[in-house]
């Protein structure tokens, strides 16, 4: 799932949505890319203005990261000490 649509356009869904897809164990990790949070092509994070930054941001404060194959990945079933 792209959080920031096609080339990092969209931002339709919220972090309310959001929320309740990793609430629900539908989402498992989220992968936040190099350039301000967008996974770029293929990948998920967050990036312009938009709900996209307000996931990524949610995440950050939830979940702890691990760096994989040079990307920041964060494990959503298990939230964090933060």
């Amino acid at each position: 799932m792209a959080i920031g649509g096609f080339n990092n356009e969209g931002g339709n869904l919220s972090l309310a949505a959001f929320e309740k897809y990793v609430d629900a164990g539908d989402v498992h990790y989220y992968i936040s890319g190099s350039s301000g949070g967008s996974g770029g092509p293929g990948g998920i994070g967050g990036g312009g203005g938009n709900s996209d930054s307000e996931i990524t941001a949610w995440v950050k404060a939830h979940f702890t990261s691990e760096t994989v194959g040079g990307e920041t990945v964060y494990d959503l079933t298990s939230a964090s000490s933060k």
